[in-house]
């Protein structure tokens, strides 16, 4: 948690542009993005909270950071994964839309977690994207 926490603080402290990451206590959620302030939530409770930390900060690289054309080459990806579904996808929840994919991709490939080739390319496309 301190290794997060330090991550965290040199985050806001280098880019201020950046989403500020906020740890809090809370029962029905695992964490959110806030598109208007550009602020991610991440509750401490749960047991995966490195991955959902990196989930929502990867809504804000989704939503701010990657250009049009990398959406869109995102997005093909994407299409191309629902076709081999489920096998293609971390977990249920990464199928609801391409957001929420590119969310838990982006955190497999912050913490450098491997898994099945469907899903280690759509990985390999967002390395491509922070070349």
């Amino acid at each position: 948690m301190l290794l997060s926490t330090i991550i965290a603080s040199i985050i806001v402290v280098i880019a201020p542009f950046w989403a500020i990451v906020w740890t809090f206590k809370c029962w029905d959620i695992a964490g959110s993005y806030n598109l208007d302030t550009k602020v991610v939530f991440v509750c401490d409770w749960i047991q995966d909270s490195e991955f959902y930390k990196y989930h929502e900060i990867g809504h804000y690289f989704y939503y701010e950071i990657l250009t049009t054309k990398q959406k869109e080459a995102y997005h093909n990806a994407y299409e191309q994964a629902l076709i081999k579904w489920p096998r293609a996808f971390y977990r249920e929840y990464s199928m609801r839309n391409e957001q929420e994919d590119f969310a838990d991709m982006f955190s497999l490939y912050i913490l450098k977690k491997n898994y099945n080739p469907l899903i280690q390319k759509r990985i390999r496309l967002i390395n491509s994207f922070f070349k």
